[in-house]
């Protein structure tokens, strides 16, 4: 028996600044448990998964229940859809593969910890953390392993594929880069926290937040931190290491542009910095710690809060734009698809807002 989707027709409850039009909520689904997970949208149906155990996929137009699998634990991670495939991993050591159409599972392996990592899928190979402390490298058409990395803790976020090197975190407080083909390590850079952020590369540069309130610029080839040079007031020019120090933990991964780089940070605010120099352009204040990775679309920077809203902020000036409040913390990071933008609530939801 397919779920209730409640359907809302008419505009939700928002603030809005300048803007005459209003986030209008298409549809939302209740699972029974919190919404971690970030959704994926392929072939007009959205996946993701919840701390129910399940894994669903939901019709994007109506929020209808297409199917469900039951794994035997909490799914944060964001499911990745390749080849009529969902890859995703579970809190019970396990991770999937699933028929998108279907959901019948077609394929598991069993690591020996949890797995919240979202999957990285690369010429047939699947890359993916575990609690365990590896990151796998799995062949997909035999399932068998290609090579095991491991590291000194818990391996939560995702990797990263630039050139010849995948890079991804730890809670060993380490960023890594090992060799895609061999799993063998490149360079690793200490920080002075454990490293949650998925790391984004741009111009052979790699940026990522780490719990140790820092984000952080570092040469994607030498793993050497990138400085540049500041002119003075008294004229003189000072060589000046890329580094920004927030409030508080940066957990979530960050949002890099040509010229910016949005991120959230534990210390409620999200914060926009010049990518050159990594000087401060904005930030704006929530009323909770913010978790979860900003995404933009038509100059405005969508992202959710602790505080169980959803917002919208001016990419440029960093003023409020919009505001659409759950009715418990925003973990999830959203995702947009044709307008419309869907993310999950530890309310137990997920919702379909237009904007």
């Amino acid at each position: 028996m397919k779920k209730i989707v409640t359907l809302l027709l008419i505009s939700t409850s928002i603030f809005s600044t300048g803007c005459s039009k209003k986030l209008q909520v298409n549809w939302k689904f209740k699972t029974g448990g919190a919404v971690y997970s970030s959704p994926t949208i392929s072939n007009s149906t959205v996946f993701f998964g919840s701390e129910d155990f399940y894994v669903y996929a939901l019709n994007e137009s109506t929020g209808e229940e297409r199917w469900k699998f039951k794994t035997s634990g909490i799914v944060h991670g964001t499911p990745i859809v390749e080849k009529n495939t969902v890859y995703v991993g579970s809190n019970d050591s396990y991770f999937y593969a699933l028929d998108s159409r279907t959901g019948n599972r077609k394929w598991r392996f069993k690591t020996q910890g949890g797995i919240s990592s979202t999957p990285n899928i690369v010429k047939g190979t699947v890359f993916f953390g575990s609690d365990d402390s590896y990151l796998y490298a799995l062949n997909i058409a035999s399932h068998n392993v290609k090579w095991k990395f491991k590291t000194g803790d818990w391996v939560s976020g995702s990797s990263t594929l630039s050139g010849s090197n995948l890079y991804f975190g730890s809670y060993d407080h380490n960023l890594y880069a090992v060799n895609v083909n061999s799993g063998k390590e490149v360079w690793k850079f200490k920080t002075k926290g454990l490293i949650t952020s998925t790391p984004i590369v741009k111009d052979n540069i790699v940026y990522f937040g780490s719990n140790d309130h820092s984000l952080y610029a570092v040469d994607a080839i030498t793993g050497k931190k990138i400085s540049f040079e500041k002119k003075l007031d008294e004229g003189k020019i000072a060589q000046k290491v890329w580094k920004f120090t927030a409030g508080d933990d940066i957990a979530a991964t960050p949002l890099v542009t040509r010229d910016t780089i949005y991120f959230g940070s534990l210390d409620n605010h999200v914060y926009a910095l010049d990518r050159a120099t990594g000087e401060q352009k904005w930030d704006f204040k929530t009323d909770g710690p913010v978790s979860t990775t900003p995404i933009i679309a038509n100059n405005i920077v969508y992202f959710g809060s602790l505080d169980k809203a959803l917002y919208a902020i001016d990419n440029k000036s960093g003023k409020l734009n919009k505001k659409f409040t759950t009715d418990d913390s925003v973990y999830s990071s959203p995702a947009i698809n044709n307008e419309v933008i869907y993310f999950g609530s530890n309310d137990n939801h997920l919702y379909s807002v237009k904007y």
